[in-house]
């Protein structure tokens, strides 16, 4: 089990674990990869201060994370934003930017704790089928075969 203090070095470890990875946004390219797909694809980070294991991991819980926490996360850890132009693009107040990035961690670290023996290709299966598009367009092919 994670502490609010372990959540902070396991999304810093992630974030450096994906800045290793080409382009800005890191994670998003290999978003659906397993860790072999990757692995395959040339996108090992090589450094070895980063758990790779913990960072795939912490990228498979952070899909299941909505999505305004997700971008607060990415923001705030991977790319490491200015906090006024963060806010001013979430419109966040400025005064409580830190109670949010907070908020998000916890969020992180509750998903975390709540999968803790859910395998991390199980976590990515959970976040394939929560997909908002996935519903979107399952739904109306529903309604339409119901018509």
């Amino acid at each position: 089990m994670l502490d609010l203090n372990g959540a902070g070095r396991v999304l810093e470890n992630w974030a450096k674990w994906s800045r290793s990875m080409q382009g800005r946004a890191g994670c998003t390219a290999s978003l659906y990869m397993s860790p072999e797909e990757r692995l395959q694809a040339g996108a090992t980070c090589g450094l070895k201060s980063v758990n790779e294991e913990e960072a795939v991991r912490a990228d498979a819980i952070l899909a299941i994370v909505p999505e305004s926490m997700r971008v607060l996360i990415k923001r705030h850890h991977l790319l490491r934003d200015d906090p006024v132009w963060t806010c001013r693009r979430l419109r966040l107040p400025l005064v409580d930017y830190r109670h949010y990035v907070t908020r998000a961690e916890t969020v992180f670290l509750d998903r975390w704790n709540e999968m803790l023996l859910t395998p991390t290709k199980m976590i990515r299966y959970l976040a394939l089928n929560n997909s908002t598009t996935l519903r979107r367009d399952s739904t109306r092919k529903r309604v339409v075969s119901h018509a």
